[in-house]
Protein backbone atom coordinates (compact mmCIF):
# COMPACT_ATOMS: atom_id res chain seq x y z
CA UNK A 1 0.00 0.00 0.00
CA UNK A 2 0.94 3.67 -0.41
CA UNK A 3 1.34 4.23 3.33
CA UNK A 4 3.15 1.02 3.92
CA UNK A 5 5.41 1.99 1.13
CA UNK A 6 5.91 5.84 2.94
CA UNK A 7 6.42 4.44 6.53
CA UNK A 8 8.97 2.24 5.18
CA UNK A 9 10.84 5.08 2.69
CA UNK A 10 10.78 6.67 6.52
CA UNK A 11 12.06 4.55 8.32
CA UNK A 12 15.28 4.41 5.88
CA UNK A 13 15.70 7.60 5.55
CA UNK A 14 16.09 8.06 9.57
CA UNK A 15 18.26 4.99 9.56
CA UNK A 16 20.41 6.53 7.38
CA UNK A 17 20.61 9.83 8.76
CA UNK A 18 20.99 8.52 12.27
CA UNK A 19 23.97 6.35 10.95
CA UNK A 20 25.34 9.47 9.12
CA UNK A 21 24.95 11.65 12.40
CA UNK A 22 26.61 8.74 14.23
CA UNK A 23 29.29 9.40 11.43
CA UNK A 24 29.76 12.91 12.20
CA UNK A 25 30.03 12.20 15.76
CA UNK A 26 32.98 9.21 15.40
CA UNK A 27 34.60 12.27 13.70
CA UNK A 28 34.78 13.89 17.35
CA UNK A 29 36.75 11.67 18.91
CA UNK A 30 40.92 11.21 18.91
CA UNK A 31 42.58 9.29 17.11
CA UNK A 32 43.17 7.00 19.98
CA UNK A 33 39.04 6.71 21.16
CA UNK A 34 38.36 5.95 17.22
CA UNK A 35 41.08 3.16 17.01
CA UNK A 36 39.98 1.82 20.53
CA UNK A 37 36.45 1.99 19.36
CA UNK A 38 37.16 -0.13 16.09
CA UNK A 39 39.74 -2.68 17.52
CA UNK A 40 37.15 -3.71 20.58
CA UNK A 41 33.52 -2.88 19.45
CA UNK A 42 34.07 -3.76 15.62
CA UNK A 43 36.48 -6.44 15.48
CA UNK A 44 35.28 -7.52 18.96
CA UNK A 45 39.05 -7.90 20.34
CA UNK A 46 39.74 -8.94 23.65
CA UNK A 47 40.85 -6.44 26.33
CA UNK A 48 44.17 -8.02 25.78
CA UNK A 49 44.32 -8.11 22.13
CA UNK A 50 43.60 -4.55 22.15
CA UNK A 51 45.89 -4.01 24.99
CA UNK A 52 49.09 -5.57 22.88
CA UNK A 53 47.68 -3.45 19.73
CA UNK A 54 47.26 -0.45 21.67
CA UNK A 55 50.69 -0.40 23.64
CA UNK A 56 54.03 1.51 22.65
CA UNK A 57 56.85 1.38 24.96
CA UNK A 58 56.15 4.64 26.04
CA UNK A 59 52.57 3.87 26.72
CA UNK A 60 52.53 0.22 27.27
CA UNK A 61 48.34 -0.95 27.47
CA UNK A 62 46.93 -3.35 30.00
CA UNK A 63 43.59 -5.14 29.81
CA UNK A 64 42.71 -2.77 32.98
CA UNK A 65 43.77 0.02 30.96
CA UNK A 66 41.64 -0.88 28.11
CA UNK A 67 38.70 -1.51 30.01
CA UNK A 68 38.86 1.34 31.93
CA UNK A 69 39.29 3.09 28.66
CA UNK A 70 36.55 1.87 26.78
CA UNK A 71 34.24 2.78 30.18
CA UNK A 72 35.20 6.44 29.25
CA UNK A 73 34.96 6.28 25.84
CA UNK A 74 31.50 5.13 25.89
CA UNK A 75 30.53 8.02 28.72
CA UNK A 76 31.97 10.08 25.88
CA UNK A 77 30.14 9.06 23.34
CA UNK A 78 26.87 8.96 25.40
CA UNK A 79 27.71 13.02 26.10
CA UNK A 80 28.44 13.49 22.74
CA UNK A 81 25.24 11.85 21.35
CA UNK A 82 22.67 13.47 24.17
CA UNK A 83 24.30 16.63 23.21
CA UNK A 84 23.44 16.48 19.23
CA UNK A 85 19.96 14.54 20.32
CA UNK A 86 20.70 11.70 18.99
CA UNK A 87 19.67 10.00 22.38
CA UNK A 88 16.39 10.43 24.72
CA UNK A 89 17.59 12.28 27.78
CA UNK A 90 15.20 12.05 31.10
Amino acid sequence: TPIAESLRLAERYLRTEVKDRFGVLRRQLSDEEQTLLVLYKYQRMTSHQVAEAMSTPKDPWTPQKVRKRWQRLKDHIAELAAKQGLLETD
